[in-house]
């Protein structure tokens, strides 16, 4: 889960079709893509069972020391550069490579087979998709039982009507920022609060401070009940504090729309990690991510400056618009725009006599 969520090489497999892993079309593939570290617990470390859950004692190691403990036999493949070629096991000497095809290719453990079946059977039973968690115990010894631990089922999202949002009618005077990696379908047209990471003040070495910050001002906001758009740097919600800032969901609850944004040199890839989009879709939250040096969008930062401070801590602005947003989603395409000043209704009263 820390692999995948921080954005490390893992092996992407359909379950209906195991075989097929689009992802090692080639060797060249294989040997740059395939994973080469893992995550361990330290078990001399007294202090990595204090709680469940946390870091400590959590060592990153390569997956060389797995294959000295023979904790590889059932899931790594072998490189053979006399041909060029991936042989399934570890019989042979070479490059270790893990394609977990002793498994998908053979009749070790059928775990597409399991995995299948539970989420047919979960999606019958939540009427909706689902993601499940699980975790297998191989052991070292062929014969020895194999053991499948089924660890959480939840749903995906709930259906979601998608209204016809369409972005060619933009008035391009008017955007702000604008991304053409999105997630969320939506035109919201009320938010008048911005947090803002400043790009300033931003210091990468500060985000667990940050991340405190931001929940201090959502809370304020929440208890007005009033959303926001939340804009910052790298990753929200990663637990790797040098990749961004590494909030929990409630720290942010009530975002309406959240950026991830390039902010000069910082600028990590973005995370879709489980757990926190996951909430992002089933609340119908809206995502941008935007890095223009890449030729994924831009964000009118210079406008964002001259905007009103309502309250400010050391590294992030709370500003208050005098216009609310007009933010766009077109969940089709994946694209989306953020536009200054909506229209806002007037309302009129008369008094006679």
């Amino acid at each position: 889960g820390k692999t995948i969520v921080e954005g490390g090489n893992c092996l992407r497999v359909c379950p209906k079709y195991p075989q097929k892993l689009f992802q090692f079309s080639t060797t060249t593939d294989m040997l740059d893509n395939s994973q080469r570290k893992f995550y361990a617990i330290d078990l001399k470390d007294p202090a990595a069972f204090v709680q469940t859950g946390g870091e400590t004692g959590l060592v990153g190691l390569d997956i060389d020391v797995a294959d000295h403990h023979d904790a590889l036999n059932w899931i790594a493949s072998t490189y053979s550069p006399e041909n060029d070629r991936i042989h399934a096991g570890t019989a042979r000497s070479g490059v270790r490579i893990i394609t977990f095809a002793p498994i998908l290719s053979g009749d070790l453990f059928p775990l597409a087979e399991v995995i299948d079946y539970l989420l047919k059977l979960g999606s019958q039973g939540l009427n909706c998709p689902v993601e499940i968690e699980f975790a297998v115990n191989l052991g070292t010894q062929e014969k020895r039982a194999k053991d499948f631990y089924f660890l959480q089922i939840r749903p995906m999202t709930k259906a979601v009507h998608f209204e016809d949002v369409s972005l060619k009618t933009v008035d391009k005077s008017r955007v702000i920022g604008r991304s053409e990696n999105t997630l969320g379908n939506m035109h919201v047209d009320y938010i008048d609060d911005v947090i803002l990471v400043d790009p300033e003040t931003f210091d990468r070495s500060k985000t667990v401070e940050i991340a405190g910050e931001v929940a201090k001002l959502n809370a304020r906001l929440h208890k007005e009940n009033r959303q926001y758009l939340l804009i910052g740097p790298g990753r929200w919600g990663t637990s790797e504090k040098w990749l961004g800032i590494p909030v929990q969901w409630q720290d942010i609850s009530a975002a309406r729309v959240i950026v991830e944004a390039a902010y000069g040199d910082f600028s990590p890839d973005p995370s879709f990690g489980t757990h926190f989009f996951q909430n992002l879709t089933s609340f119908e939250i809206g995502y941008f991510t935007v890095n223009q040096a890449v030729g994924n969008g831009w964000l009118d930062f210079r406008w964002l400056e001259n905007q009103r401070v309502a309250y400010k801590t050391d590294h992030v602005k709370h500003l208050r618009l005098d216009k609310p947003l007009d933010i766009l989603i077109d969940g089709h395409e994946g694209a989306g725009v953020i536009l200054r000043d909506a229209e806002v209704p007037v309302y009129r009263t008369s008094t006679s006599g």
